[in-house]
């Protein structure tokens, strides 16, 4: 698992330092974001499990609990979302308002500002995006480590070429969940190495000095 972790590392320090930065910084904040939603499923199971409560004061816990998850969920979805936007958008805007000065006859500096749009954000993007939403729900529990959940959003194979991939389709084969739902675990069981194989080709051609990978098309 962490050697597929450092090929993905590789693989996007090739794209640049800066984009690394980027994809560490949307990764690191959807991080705490869920581990904050993971605490507050289990405060809740706790408060359950408690004796003497009626049905009305645990419907009251629960309600306050989901209040507490989507007061979270939505800070991660507005900071992740306002990532992509300031670097995917933010020269597309900044050209736009120069040509309207253009139009008008008012001088600007020659010199645009420009931010580096990084690899892949978008795929990455909407992919933290719905790894959030599932922790809300309780569809999957909030992974912990780290280095395990960068795994999954660098997984370079489909960071560049799509499709998005939600976290309980692809968490088991790739060795980063050891827990599977038991209706899913034949289909993480046949991805499983359909995923190694894929991840091998996609590498031997960026080794290769295929130059798609790099293509802004791909952002």
């Amino acid at each position: 698992m962490y050697v597929l972790l450092v090929a993905n590392v590789i693989f996007y320090l090739a794209a640049g330092f800066d984009q690394f930065l980027v994809l560490l910084l949307a990764t690191a904040v959807s991080y705490v974001v869920a581990c904050k939603m993971g605490k507050l499923h289990e405060k809740l199971e706790k408060q359950k499990q408690e004796e003497g409560l009626d049905r009305k004061q645990i419907k009251r816990m629960k309600a306050n609990n989901k209040k507490q998850r989507k007061r979270i969920l939505i800070w991660g979805l507005v900071l992740n979302i306002g990532i992509l936007v300031v670097f995917k958008y933010t020269n597309f805007l900044l050209k736009t308002g120069y040509s309207i000065l253009d139009l008008f006859g008012i001088g600007h500096g020659d010199d645009l500002f420009k931010l580096i749009m990084p690899l892949g954000i978008s795929f990455f993007t909407f992919q933290i995006l719905s790894y959030l939403i599932d922790v809300y729900k309780g569809k999957v529990k909030a992974q912990k480590n780290f280095l395990k959940y960068l795994l999954y959003i660098s997984f370079f194979p489909q960071l560049i070429a799509g499709p998005i991939v939600k976290y309980h389709d692809i968490a088991y084969g790739m060795g980063i969940c050891k827990e599977a739902d038991p209706c899913r675990t034949s289909r993480y069981v046949c991805r499983s190495d359909l995923w190694k194989l894929y991840a091998v080709h996609r590498y031997a051609l960026f080794l290769c000095g295929d130059g798609s990978f790099f293509h802004p098309d791909l952002r």
